[in-house]
């Protein structure tokens, strides 16, 4: 009998661990949602953006696509700091649920209704990433930023060779010009280079001509 107590006592609290096993809530988890913006008005920075989407769910990392145009490049010679413009912007939200909500909500919608902000004349276009995670962004700006300096790396090779073959052509020309009678330089002109063409002569001059000889005395 004590043998068929303890065998019951025991499968009661197996029996009480498996419950309290299957009441334990289960961990819902939480994937993240990123939105694209595919244009960025001017003077909107990342603590705007965050400003603004904060508003409607816990924001993660926001990042914005700066563009450079020519006057930007002009200014970074001259050592000024460049107008800051964005081109395009990626905005991650801790909850993919609220990153869809806010892409219907704010898509083709004024960014700001008040007539007297900066952005009351631009609309947002907004679009959600399906499937999208920060990696990607990370490794199509680690690839953009590759192809970029291999671009500049080629572009400062060609111009240092077409520099070299100009400067071997220059010399090659002055030893050819020194070998043969020292002319001037290639950079110097020279009269005996420039040809000289006889012209034909016009009817009337022919006719001048011809009244002068037959108006010499014999």
């Amino acid at each position: 009998m004590e043998e068929i107590e303890k065998l019951e006592v025991k499968n009661n609290t197996n029996d009480d661990i498996e419950m309290e096993e299957t009441e334990k809530p289960k961990v819902k988890n939480n994937k993240t949602g990123i939105l694209y913006i595919s244009s960025i008005p001017r003077f909107m920075t990342v603590i705007k953006i965050k400003e603004i989407f904060g508003q409607f769910g816990d924001v993660g990392r926001v990042f914005l696509s700066p563009e450079i145009n020519y006057k930007d490049k002009q200014n970074l010679l001259k050592k000024k700091k460049p107008s800051r413009k964005f081109s395009e912007g990626w905005v991650e939200f801790k909850r993919k649920r609220v990153a869809k909500q806010v892409a219907l909500k704010l898509n083709n919608v004024r960014i700001d209704e008040r007539k007297k902000s900066k952005f009351y004349d631009f609309i947002w276009n907004i679009k959600y990433l399906h499937g999208f995670k920060w990696v990607h962004l990370s490794e199509r700006l680690s690839y953009e930023r590759a192809v970029h300096q291999q671009r500049v790396r080629s572009e400062i090779a060609r111009a240092k060779r077409e520099a070299s073959y100009f400067s071997q052509n220059i010399d090659k020309s002055d030893r050819i010009r020194k070998r043969v009678g020292g002319g001037a330089p290639v950079n110097e002109s020279s009269p005996k280079d420039i040809p000289v063409y006889r012209q034909r002569e016009t009817d009337s001059a022919i006719r001048e001509r011809k009244k002068l000889s037959s108006a010499k005395p014999e």
